[in-house]
């Protein structure tokens, strides 16, 4: 291309950086003086790491700034560079931003809860792909339409709190958003996307004028409204790039569009998730801040807010410019400069990660040395789902694969693995059946389990190709198939450790005969819940509290449970049994389970009296109501 024929793109470009420069510098004092009329003021506290009172509605003047530079470029000015393509995108984007802009004022004045924001995100993010800025455009690729909106809707709920999480320190969020418009321009260029080029560089020049009042000491911060706004620009920026690119290097770009704040939330959830394991008793939460990302680690280094911004955007860039050479390179070039990156990026992991690598190892050692606490067994347990839902695949593939060309296994796992695992591990997750300790589950516990995991299984097929591919008929039987296999298999999986230790108990029962005349017969009055309890908590106690009694059997007013068999010992009879028992069994003990009615507990004395018993009654708490007469 020569120069002459540069020059209109080079205008286009230019033009729009400049334009959204000069709006965001002479803009941004005004919206600081408004947001100390307004409210939208940060004040200093324990976390944060600035002295004065500071607005933080900075982020509304970068998407004003932004939007009216695109809106003049596109709408009010003829430049030929500028393609029918880009006025589209432009004339999507602005209107799904109104609603999160709305969104993080709120926020910025009120401070909502969590939920509703990632609500809020949900919906924003739902509507970008509803407008066509979604992860099946860039690629160029058919997806499955359930598969496309989620995987589109978490790239834009990534990006945005991803960028929220990162902007805790002056500068660091507006100007690792710079570098990322920039390295996005670029790519667009090389593209040939050069209309989407300019609209890169325009969020750039919006960012850079509002750094100069937001780099330390900062004036104002961009506060949720600008660290969401620049976090979903920028993923509808990258959804927007297209390219004859194999679709796996494609993908690497919306990861590293996120960059630097991917790596810091990553690392957060990560650390948040293992201290709440470590000690659930504080109530750790992923949602709940921390000062332990990376800018207030570097500070801890003794680095200046100055530097660990500069810090960070040239990680930024370094990490912006591989993607661009992963695109752009070819066969055994890219391969050589993937090892290297690898292993580049196992060693900066390693230092940046030691915090939450100490932290894990700490979990994992506490968990060995108190396994009480099922630590290893709950953190296996999702791999265990995903080993148990391939093998269900595995076998879907080889019953129906000489029937169905289309059922190879790897052609199998490769178009419906992250439908078929993803849904059901979603939605345990989602329900917090992790959190459960299924050793002390009820059988509705399990129940509602194999009810979550069909429900999985069957959202992962219906939004896998696989209903696509066949007829309905074919659909259901993959569908008997998978869920005979899935279900039973993940829901044994937890109620084994259930089931050895109800036998475990009831060998113990067994076989806890007295090898003396000073241990105890005892006779358990009531086969009800309160007996159950009885059995439950003995099977809780530790290995050194074993039962010091013999469990002979039981008794219970119903007259319908007499001759049956409750949690491995026999209902005798009723009250009136009693006598008889005593003598055929040599019981000493009656222990109570339930709530007895004056009248029955009189008659319950008057046989312990006659026959020399200890009544006991276990219900909160062991309560003598007769003990053996002193002698």
């Amino acid at each position: 291309m020569t120069f002459s024929r540069l020059i209109p793109y080079l205008e286009l470009i230019g033009f729009s950086f400049f334009c959204a420069l000069v709006i965001s510098y002479l803009l941004t004092p005004l919206i600081i003086k408004l947001g100390f009329v307004l409210g939208f003021v940060d004040q200093p506290d324990e976390r944060r790491i600035h002295e004065n009172p500071t607005p933080r509605c900075g982020g509304f003047g970068v998407f004003f700034a932004y939007s009216l530079t695109l809106v003049f470029v596109c709408y009010f000015l003829d430049f030929p560079a500028l393609t029918s393509s880009t006025r589209i995108w432009v004339k999507t984007v602005i209107p799904v931003s109104i609603p999160l802009i709305i969104l993080g004022l709120i926020d910025d004045r009120l401070e909502i809860k969590p939920l509703f924001k990632l609500l809020g995100q949900i919906t924003v993010g739902a509507l970008g792909w509803q407008q066509g800025l979604n992860l099946e455009n860039m690629l160029g690729m058919d997806f499955p339409l359930a598969l496309d909106a989620f995987a589109t809707v978490f790239l834009y709920i990534a990006a945005m709190n991803a960028y929220n999480l990162i902007d805790g320190m002056d500068g660091v969020a507006g100007g690792l958003a710079a570098i990322t418009g920039l390295g996005l321009g670029a790519l667009n260029l090389m593209l040939g996307n050069e209309g989407m080029a300019a609209m890169c560089v325009a969020l750039t020049g919006a960012c850079l004028g509002f750094l100069r009042y937001n780099f330390h000491p900062a004036r104002i911060f961009l506060g949720d409204t600008g660290s969401m706004y620049i976090g979903f620009m920028l993923m509808s920026l990258t959804l927007a790039a297209q390219s004859r690119s194999t679709a796996a290097i494609m993908l690497i770009i919306p990861l590293l569009t996120m960059g630097v704040p991917m790596i810091d939330t990553g690392l957060a959830i990560w650390r948040r998730s293992v201290r709440r394991a470590m000690d659930p008793e504080k109530k750790y939460r992923v949602s709940v801040a921390d000062t332990d990302h990376l800018h207030h680690r570097l500070a801890r280094r003794g680095f200046t807010q100055r530097r660990v911004a500069i810090t960070l955007y040239g990680i930024q860039a370094i990490l912006f410019s591989v993607g661009l050479l992963w695109v752009f390179m070819q066969n055994y070039r890219m391969a050589i400069f993937t090892v290297a990156f690898f292993a580049g990026s196992y060693v900066v992991l390693r230092y940046l990660a030691s915090l939450e690598m100490s932290d894990s190892g700490r979990w994992i050692v506490d968990g060995i040395r108190r396994p009480g606490r099922m630590q290893l067994y709950s953190s296996f347990m999702p791999l265990a789902d995903i080993t148990i839902l391939c093998f269900s695949m595995l076998c879907l593939s080889w019953l129906m694969s000489s029937d169905h060309s289309g059922l190879e296994l790897g052609k199998l796992l490769r178009e419906t693995a992250a439908p078929l695992i993803g849904g059901p591990m979603i939605l345990i997750w989602s329900t917090r059946m992790y959190r459960l300790q299924w050793t002390r589950a009820r059988a509705l516990d399990f129940f509602n389990l194999g009810l979550i995991i069909t429900a999985g299984v069957v959202i992962g097929i219906a939004i896998s190709p696989l209903p696509f591919q066949h007829d309905l008929k074919t659909f259901i039987s993959f569908s008997v198939i998978l869920l005979f296999f899935s279900v039973p298999a993940m829901v044994f999986f937890r109620a084994f450790p259930r089931l050895v230790q109800d036998m475990l108990q009831y060998s113990d029962r067994k076989s806890c005969d007295p090898q003396d005349d000073s241990q105890r017969y005892v006779l358990i009055y009531g086969a009800g819940y309160g007996y159950t309890l009885i059995t439950r908590a003995e099977s809780f106690d530790d290995s050194d509290r074993k039962r010091t009694y013999s469990l002979t059997g039981l008794i219970d007013d119903d007259p319908y449970l007499k001759g049956r068999v409750v949690h491995g010992h026999e209902v005798l009879g009723n009250l009136e049994d009693i006598p008889k028992l005593v003598l055929n069994h040599k019981i000493t003990e009656i222990l109570i389970s339930t709530r007895l009615n004056p009248d029955k507990q009189l008659r319950l004395m008057e046989i312990a009296e006659v026959g020399n018993l200890k009544v006991s009654q276990s219900l909160l708490s062991n309560e003598v109501l007769r003990d053996f007469p002193i002698t």
